[in-house]
């Protein structure tokens, strides 16, 4: 066997028995966990079948043949090449700071084991409640459906642990029907857009429509129907009302803080992804409030996440 496949030999067999050691770990760690075993296991067989490959290809000194050799070798380093540089586009991602006092803060949800959020969702929910903190007029919006092997849904569970943590529970919309990344957007896009024509309809109250009356002059109406309020004929009396109604809707709007910059809590690992996603599906000021990684399970969720940004963003 020459260097060349001696080399590639070794490299397997590093990689295979890393892949097996790693799937030890996490099954020691979370139990069978098929979605984060299955791969590694994969991983480790693929090696295993292909140490044996070369070593049966190159007994007695046989070569492979170049046609076969070169497309191989170009094939692995171009998706050695893409893999780094997807890698290194979602570890920058995972990287953003927020914006602070954002309209409106997404939880996106993840695992909960029974009734209890997953490590990774509470550390998603601690990292929301410290940002809600710091933005008291943020409105939160708890987003994740109910899965068949999870008591309660996600939604319910970012709910309970905010207001467990001091978040009042009026500033907390749930959003409990989504099963994936883009749902979640999908499906809380809604509810802002009918938080926000709610409270349009707050302030169309206040400030009702202006029509004019044959003369030019303004004058209240009510939907276009005439007011029963009494005639202004004073202009100066006319300005005062409007400055007052101008004034109120600035309180409302700082109150309520009406718009639509939104923040996404969720693990860094998943915030270039899902920034991304955001963008496509009609959010216009979108950033990042990224939680940590369970050290752990970085080798999985990266490796996954590699595999749902070619999916999602490159294909």
């Amino acid at each position: 066997m020459n260097k060349v496949y001696k080399f590639w030999t070794i490299l397997l067999s590093i990689i295979g028995g890393g892949s097996l050691l790693y799937a030890i770990i996490v099954l020691i760690s979370m139990g069978f966990q098929p979605s984060y075993l299955y791969f590694w296991l994969g991983l480790t067989l693929l090696c295993l079948i292909l140490v044996i490959g070369i070593r049966v290809t190159t007994k007695d000194g046989k070569v492979p043949p170049k046609w076969l050799v070169i497309p191989v070798e170009i094939i692995v380093l171009i998706f050695c090449f893409v893999f780094v540089l997807i890698e290194a586009v979602i570890i920058h991602g995972g990287r953003t700071e927020p914006q602070e006092k954002a309209d409106y803060l997404i939880i996106l949800g993840a695992k909960v084991n029974g009734t209890q959020p997953s490590l990774m969702l509470k550390q998603r929910i601690e990292a929301a409640a410290e940002y809600l903190k710091r933005n008291p007029n943020t409105i939160a919006i708890a987003s994740g459906g109910k899965g068949s092997d999870e008591n309660i849904s996600e939604a319910q569970c970012i709910y309970e642990q905010l207001v467990a943590l001091g978040i009042e529970p009026e500033r907390i919309l749930m959003e409990d029907q989504s099963t994936s990344t883009v749902e979640n957007l999908e499906f809380s896009a809604r509810i802002i857009k009918e938080n926000e024509d709610y409270y349009g309809d707050v302030l169309l109250e206040m400030n009702p429509p202006v029509t004019y009356d044959d003369r030019g002059d303004v004058r209240l109406s009510d939907d276009g129907q005439d007011s029963n309020r009494s005639e202004q004929e004073d202009t100066d009396d006319m300005e005062s009302y409007y400055e007052e109604k101008s004034r109120q809707i600035r309180e409302q709007v700082e109150q309520k803080r009406i718009g639509e910059t939104v923040v996404l809590t969720t693990t860094d690992f998943h915030m270039f992804r899902s920034i991304y996603l955001a963008k496509n599906h009609g959010y216009s000021f979108v950033f990042g409030n990224p939680a940590p990684s369970v050290w752990w399970l970085i080798p999985t969720n990266y490796t996954r996440e590699f595999m749902a940004v070619m999916k999602d963003v490159v294909l």
